[in-house]
């Protein structure tokens, strides 16, 4: 133990109860882990008395020296005359850089005849607000004896509250409580959606506030060799190491043996991480090093040989909150009870969800989600109409089949765009499409068409010769053809029979 410890009164005067020696002696039982200085171990609780017979500490070196009471190195009586009145101080020097350790608690007991008995009395209180009463920000009642206040802090943060007590010898006292006001959870329900008929997912989220949640990542360092982050054939320090900063307050580790070392990184939900890599003087080509969250993911995880300089910044999420979901109303919902139900509505309707952290009902917030219906479309089904050349203008509207949606667009067989109404003898002939689109989740346009043909009409020669036709005896037909000459015929004729009986006539 390379420790020297004394004890100093407060007038100066001081005894070395312990000066080095007894090494390879563990005080307490240590945490005996470089990659964890500031870990703290267990405590054993030991004492120097000058009726002591036992010996030194180095008389009962070695191992794990035993919690019990020891002989001083000097004489306490090196103490007699100090002032008793003041402030007494243990001093610990450790003489061996590479170790480290703790004091967990110290006091001292002083020969109780070296003062006189004390005299003691019992303080009482009184009823009233003139003996007990609260001082503090935002206190907005207070009860008859003024023992019980009601506070309404305006804002997130902490808020001092004093608790005054005089009793009747007039002494007084006071006690300070901190109320920390932490932020209440804040909700997204999701943007609004429209739907053509379909169901919709929900989704509601927490987007700040709410308790803080703590855990532990764990930072990994590996050495490919296996002989730890060290210098030239394992002798000395390389230079190299991890440093991890947790909200400004930064923390390096190093591998001082071995293939692997682990080393747990206290954090809280939102504090912002930073790791960067140191590099050292020789071997940075087996070194490599992963962070880890809570549950075991991978944050980050170094290449070999990674290279110096910040490697990876963040913030912390650590699981919990256990956060309760009420969404409303609930019809239409398979589960109004969780983050993300689906809705099956008929009809526009706005869905609320209200959350609140479990233990804390008082602390809710609420988002609201519109979800609109948009109505479907329909082209109807293709028509096809023939027409005379010299016939009226039609409304290809009224040609299509079903119940075709009005307000789309037609387009002529070209492609290019046209109205409703044809034409005939001026527009030309072939398929016209109709095509109309929907809005929002139903804005896929739909089509149809009217084949339109068109054909030239008869003349008043053409209706006498096919009258002329049915009416004469086959034998005369020709003769009626050749005294009226037959015109041409277009577009479809009429078929007339013709009988076989012969006229007497000549």
């Amino acid at each position: 133990m390379t420790l020297i410890i004394s004890i100093i009164a407060p007038t100066g005067e001081s005894v070395i109860m312990h000066q080095q020696g007894g090494g390879a002696t563990f005080l307490g039982i240590p945490v005996d882990n470089d990659l964890t200085p500031n870990q703290q171990g267990t405590c054993f609780t030991y004492c120097w008395d000058p009726g002591a017979t036992n010996g030194t500490w180095v008389d009962n070196a070695g191992g794990t020296l035993p919690s019990g009471t020891y002989e001083s190195l000097n004489p306490l009586s090196g103490l007699v005359g100090a002032q008793l009145n003041g402030t007494w101080t243990i001093q610990v020097c450790d003489m061996w850089a590479s170790d480290n350790g703790f004091i967990c608690n110290w006091g001292i007991d002083f020969d109780p005849s070296l003062y006189d008995d004390l005299i003691t009395f019992t303080p009482i209180y009184g009823a009233g607000c003139d003996s007990t009463y609260w001082s503090g920000p935002n206190i907005t009642s207070t009860n008859a004896n003024c023992e019980q206040i009601c506070v309404t802090p305006p804002a997130a943060g902490n808020s001092n509250y004093v608790y005054h007590v005089t009793d009747n010898f007039g002494c007084t006292y006071d006690t300070t409580l901190t109320v920390n006001i932490i932020p209440g959870p804040q909700v997204t329900a999701g943007p609004d959606a429209s739907t053509c008929n379909t169901p919709v997912q929900l989704g509601a989220s927490i987007t700040s506030g709410g308790y803080p949640t703590n855990c532990n990542y764990v930072l990994s360092l590996y050495d490919d060799f296996g002989d730890g982050w060290t210098g030239l054939f394992g002798i000395g320090s390389n230079g190299s190491s991890v440093t991890v900063t947790v909200n400004g307050v930064p923390q390096s580790w190093t591998l001082p043996n071995g293939s692997q070392g682990n080393v747990n990184i206290p954090v809280t939900s939102g504090s912002t991480i930073t790791v960067s890599y140191t590099t050292g003087n020789l071997y940075n080509d087996e070194q490599s090093f992963t962070l880890f969250n809570s549950t075991g993911g991978v944050v980050y995880a170094s290449p070999l040989d990674p290279n110096g300089g910040l490697a990876w910044s963040g913030v912390a999420n650590c699981p919990g909150g256990n956060f309760v979901y009420s969404w409303a109303p609930a019809a239409g919902l398979n589960n109004p009870n969780i983050p993300n139900p689906i809705a099956t509505v008929a009809g526009t309707t706005q869905y609320c969800v209200t959350v609140y952290q479990q233990g804390h009902p008082a602390c809710t917030t609420t988002d609201c989600v519109t979800i609109t219906i948009d109505q479907s479309v329909s082209a109807g089904t293709n028509g096809a109409i023939a027409l005379c050349s010299n016939a009226a203008a039609v409304d290809l509207f009224a040609q299509l089949g079903g119940s075709p949606t009005a307000g789309g667009s037609w387009t002529a067989p070209g492609g290019g765009a046209h109205s409703n109404t044809f034409i005939p003898g001026t527009d030309p002939t072939g398929i016209y499409t109709y095509t109309v689109g929907g809005a929002g989740a139903c804005g896929n346009p739909v089509s149809s068409t009217v084949n339109v043909t068109v054909y030239p009409c008869r003349t008043q020669a053409s209706v006498r010769a096919w009258r002329c036709a049915a009416q004469m005896q086959r034998r005369h037909f020709y003769h009626c053809l050749v005294r009226q000459p037959w015109p041409e015929v277009h577009g479809p004729l009429r078929v007339v029979a013709l009988s076989e009986e012969r006229s007497t006539q000549q």
